[in-house]
């Protein structure tokens, strides 16, 4: 007879030495119940005395952490036998259960439950979940690859900046200024001393102010030019410590940049090699990475390194 999957599986990750049919599914469902939170003492195979003072063989036993609670595990690898757990079973596990005085208790197999065991589970408050290998069918409506176009959009460039004066002797004026304080007129630089004046006597640099502006136009495809009323009887223009002078408008050109686009493809790079199903509202994947991060020692407790959860 063919060895069960979860036999392969297992041994993919874990060393041991047993033979025993089921033993290794029920290191897995140890490792599983580990990843899920890992501030629980999960142990595998040993036994537990009840209130007959008889010691039962538990399969997995999870103590919450800063409690007294047990959960009891019975696990069923039926991947060889291709058959569901039936009543019997969920009738010899609720003995266990009831003789222990468990706080909780799950079944757990890779195949499924006859419809006798779940009623019977229901009323007896088992839960029954399904450990089983992940298939390809499981990515159904879950992303595992996502295609990112990411455009980055570069800030079009004032190149040239004139102004407008209500006459040609307040520009001519102007300019005379602007040549006497070495201002590049009619380009202005970020270190210009030349400043707008509201009403209010708040300054905004000059160029400050029509990047500002140029920001709110549609971004061009080639270069064009615009112009910016400006309300004299609210800015004014100043250089350095002179007087404010009144103008009426910018004028400016603006250099079309390039879109710089990338595409970055984000895929699943984990390797998911099984799933659980009916513990939780969801299901839950478990992936190598984390089988590869625990160890059962010579007692049956899991250890398990942080840093990685089930998702």
């Amino acid at each position: 007879m063919p060895a069960s999957r979860y036999d392969e599986l297992h041994d993919r990750f874990f060393s041991i030495l047993s033979s025993k049919e089921g033993t290794r599914y029920e290191r897995l469902a140890a490792v599983v119940f580990k990843t899920l939170n890992d501030q629980q003492i999960v142990v595998h195979d040993l036994k537990l005395c009840g209130d007959s003072t008889v010691k039962h063989q538990i399969d997995v036993l999870i103590e919450v952490a800063g409690s007294r609670k047990r959960v009891l595990i019975e696990c069923k690898d039926f991947d060889k036998k291709g058959r569901l757990v039936g009543l019997g079973i969920l009738r010899d596990f609720r003995s266990v259960v009831e003789d222990t005085r468990a706080d909780e208790a799950f079944v757990l197999t890779c195949t499924g439950y006859t419809k006798p065991a779940r009623k019977y589970a229901k009323a007896k408050e088992i839960k029954l979940a399904v450990l089983r290998i992940f298939e390809d069918a499981d990515w159904e409506g879950r992303i595992m690859q996502a295609i990112v176009n990411l455009i980055v959009q570069v800030p079009a460039r004032v190149e040239r900046v004139d102004m407008g004066f209500a006459t040609e002797e307040q520009a001519a004026a102007f300019r005379d200024e602007a040549v006497a304080e070495g201002i590049p007129f009619p380009m202005f630089l970020k270190e210009s001393p030349a400043h707008l004046v509201d009403n209010t006597t708040q300054q905004v640099q000059v160029l400050d102010y029509i990047e500002r502006e140029a920001a709110r136009l549609p971004s061009p495809t080639t270069p064009t030019v615009h112009e910016i009323a400006v309300d004299p009887a609210i800015w004014k223009i100043r250089i350095a410590s002179g007087s404010p002078r009144a103008f009426t408008l910018f004028k400016f050109s603006i250099r079309a940049m390039p879109h710089l686009v990338q595409r970055i493809e984000v895929g699943m790079n984990r390797i998911a090699e099984l799933i659980l199903k009916g513990f939780g509202d969801s299901d839950i994947i478990i992936f190598a990475d984390q089988l590869q991060r625990a160890t059962i020692d010579g007692t049956g407790r899991v250890i398990y390194a942080s840093n990685s959860s089930a998702a």
